[in-house]
């Protein structure tokens, strides 16, 4: 085999290592957005460029690992009048976020002796799960809808809300393959001339 044809087959294997090595490789990067007194219990978080640590500088290919949503909340609970005062009145909350047609992602229970008393600061975690996930990726968006079980009765009261978690910046492909390209036809241009 002549030694122009090995080094041909020499830089297409490089090429293709290179277009392999360059989708598995994905940077991992953290994201963090928060949302101060949205002023209703439906809001939306957004992450945009800057969200992410280290900074994207636009236009990179994101894929959401893993996410948490902290929310800080004062609580009034409810007056329900088919209830004794000396029970205790519980409040229920439903997160749901925008994939199709929203989904449960948990409930959380807070109990006063007291009706129409205010629960300052409560704090509520949860763990985001495969299909929010999915929505995070397909546009950064996540709305949050916080809703009083009915029966109950009582307001809630965001003070703020804090979405983060990991990520990874995979590499674009079709970059990759230009790049390779380009060396390919510099390095076949430089050796027919010698």
């Amino acid at each position: 085999m002549p030694m122009k044809y090995r080094l041909f087959s020499s830089l297409i294997v490089l090429l293709l290592w290179m277009l392999m090595a360059g989708t598995s490789n994905a940077m991992p990067i953290s994201f963090k957005d928060t949302v101060l007194n949205p002023g209703s219990s439906t809001y939306l978080h957004v992450l945009d460029d800057a969200d992410f640590t280290p900074s994207l500088s636009g236009g990179e290919d994101v894929a959401v690992d893993s996410a948490k949503l902290l929310i800080q909340t004062d609580i009034e609970t409810g007056t329900a009048h088919i209830c004794p005062p000396e029970l205790n009145l519980s409040i229920g909350f439903s997160l749901v976020a925008a994939f199709g047609d929203g989904g449960l992602l948990g409930k959380r229970i807070f109990v006063s002796p007291v009706p129409g008393t205010v629960l300052q600061d409560r704090v509520m975690l949860f763990d985001l799960p495969g299909p929010v996930l999915d929505a995070l990726n397909s546009d950064r968006k996540l709305r949050v809808d916080l809703a009083v079980i009915p029966f109950f009765g009582g307001n809630i009261s965001v003070k703020s809300s804090t979405l983060f978690g990991a990520a990874s910046v995979v590499p674009e492909p079709t970059s990759l393959l230009l790049l390779g390209s380009g060396l390919v036809v510099l390095i076949g241009r430089t050796r027919m001339r010698g």
